[in-house]
C-alpha cells in the first residue's frame, strides 16, 4: 500500500477549510490583515490514529484535546472573513499521512491508538 507522508514544510491545522474559497489572492490579503485577539497557546497531540472515521480510514494522524484560545481563533476568523460556521464539532488533528480508503484492507495494522511521547 502506498501511504504518502505529509512534508513536514506542509504540517497545518486547518481551522477554515479553503475548498469553496473562488478568489484565493484577495483571501491571502485578507489574512495579511488579519489581527487576532486571541493570544497565543500551545497545542498538546495525544494520540496517533487512523481518520477520519473508523469505518472509512485514509488518513494517519495526531489528535489532542482542542483547546478553547483555538476555538476562539476559528471564531474570530469566520467572523472576520465573514464566514457562516459549518454545523459540526471541530477536532483538533494534524494529518500526518494520506492514504487511499480502499487500500486500508492491505494494511498489516488495522488499529492505530498509539500515544505520543
Amino acid at each position: 500500500m502506498s501511504v504518502r507522508w505529509i512534508a513536514p514544510k506542509n504540517l497545518h491545522i486547518t481551522l477554515i477549510p479553503p475548498w469553496e474559497e473562488q478568489n484565493v489572492d484577495s483571501l491571502k490579503n485578507k489574512f495579511s490583515l488579519f489581527k487576532p485577539q486571541t493570544s497565543g497557546f500551545e497545542l498538546l497531540f495525544e494520540k496517533v490514529t487512523f481518520g477520519p472515521t473508523a469505518q472509512q480510514p485514509r488518513l494517519i494522524w495526531a489528535t489532542g484535546k482542542t483547546p478553547e484560545a483555538l476555538l476562539n481563533l476559528k471564531s474570530e476568523l469566520e467572523q472576520y472573513l465573514n464566514i457562516v460556521s459549518q454545523n459540526r464539532s471541530f477536532n483538533l488533528h494534524l494529518t500526518l499521512a494520506r492514504f487511499k480508503s480502499e487500500a486500508f484492507v492491505n494494511l498489516p495494522q488495522k488499529t492505530l491508538n498509539d500515544n505520543v511521547h
